[in-house]
């Protein structure tokens, strides 16, 4: 996998893909998502130490 320009390998969804999906799907969780990428209502954010492995996701739909 190539690292993205921030020498990383965080990756954002196109905003395009996301906004079709979110209408079909309507996303209520991003569970994969840093405090300045999380395009859902509600982010289990791992650059704040949150393991979304380990956290309920309420029983909504979510994106990863």
């Amino acid at each position: 996998m190539k690292m993205n320009v921030k020498g990383n390998d965080n990756f954002r969804n196109p905003q395009a893909l996301y906004d079709q999906l979110d209408r079909i799907f309507n996303f209520t969780l991003d569970a994969a998502c840093t405090s300045e990428n999380c395009k859902a209502p509600r982010g289990l954010y791992y650059d704040k130490g949150i393991d979304a492995l380990q956290t309920s996701w309420g029983g909504g739909t979510c994106i990863l």
